[in-house]
């Protein structure tokens, strides 16, 4: 599939699930770790290389305070975007938000 293929397939999702045409569309391109997964996020090294997979997205804001997920792997879901208990877990360094320490 094409990126151009993907992008109008995620909108075609949004439209069947929220009846009404996106505002943006995006692509997301991935990544291989080959070596060092998961060393990058305490600073260390990783060697990655770029792939042409990714994820699609088609996007609209909304008023009703909720961030609506529709996937074709996972249906459709929904969570109000002030509930988002990771972000009082998260530890500040500066302007950086870091993952919370495991003991």
């Amino acid at each position: 599939m094409t990126e151009q293929e993907g992008l109008k397939k995620a909108a075609e999702l949004f439209e069947k699930n929220y009846h009404e045409k996106p505002q943006r569309s995006f692509m997301s391109y991935g990544r291989l770790e080959i070596i060092g997964n998961h060393t990058d996020h305490q600073h260390g090294h990783c060697i990655v290389a770029g792939c042409s997979l990714g994820i699609k997205g088609a996007v609209s804001s909304s008023q009703d305070g909720l961030i609506s997920i529709a996937s074709e792997g996972y249906g459709r879901f929904s969570f109000p975007y002030n509930d988002l208990d990771m972000r009082s877990k998260l530890r500040k360094k500066g302007d950086k938000l870091l993952a919370p320490k495991w003991h």
